[in-house]
């Protein structure tokens, strides 16, 4: 039987229902964590750099070791041009030997689940909590770390007029955080 919860607070909804939600605290210094944890490499956040002042220095050498016919201006412009992608080509070379990820900028998305029965792959443990907050008034939003088109750590919280409260934070099965049951 739902509760009557036309006049109560989120906060006040969550106990009646017996959820004492995980602190909002510990949901951002969780992702503050992630962040660092799974920051960009540095390879993917300075290739172009690396590409640039490869290509000019080879395309430099190459204009002061070989004589053309042509103006060193366009030979330099064509030289930097080839070696610029052959300069990607061993960077790309150099990854897949090495087995290094160019690992891209990690983003917090987060998304309404309308209705709350959206299918998640979800722990047992906060699925149950998620089960019991359904008899609350409130927004239920999905999180997750988004790197490199990979989800890394999703969580859920409920949001009211009064505030946002943090149901469960997991990273594959393993649960981080979850809100207690009475």
């Amino acid at each position: 039987m739902p509760l009557d919860v036309t006049s109560l607070s989120l906060r006040d909804q969550l106990a009646m229902a017996g959820i004492t939600p995980v602190s909002m605290a510990v949901l951002e210094a969780h992702k503050t964590a992630q962040l660092h944890k799974h920051r960009r490499s540095l390879l993917a956040a300075h290739w172009p750099y690396l590409l640039v002042g490869l290509s000019a220095a080879v395309a430099y050498w190459v204009t002061r070791t070989v004589r053309m016919p042509i103006s060193d201006v366009v030979f330099a412009v064509i030289m930097l041009g080839v070696i610029t992608f052959m300069s990607r080509a061993l960077i790309d070379l150099v990854c897949l030997i090495t087995g290094t990820k160019l690992l891209g900028h990690p983003q917090w998305t987060e998304y309404t689940l309308v209705p709350w029965n959206d299918p998640l792959p979800v722990p047992e443990l906060i699925l149950e909590v998620m089960q019991r907050a359904k008899l609350v008034q409130g927004k239920l939003l999905y999180g997750q770390l988004v790197q490199n088109e990979v989800v890394l750590d999703p969580y859920l919280v409920v949001q009211g007029s009064d505030g946002r409260y943090c149901l469960g934070i997991w990273e594959n099965d393993e649960v981080i955080a979850c809100a207690t049951l009475d």
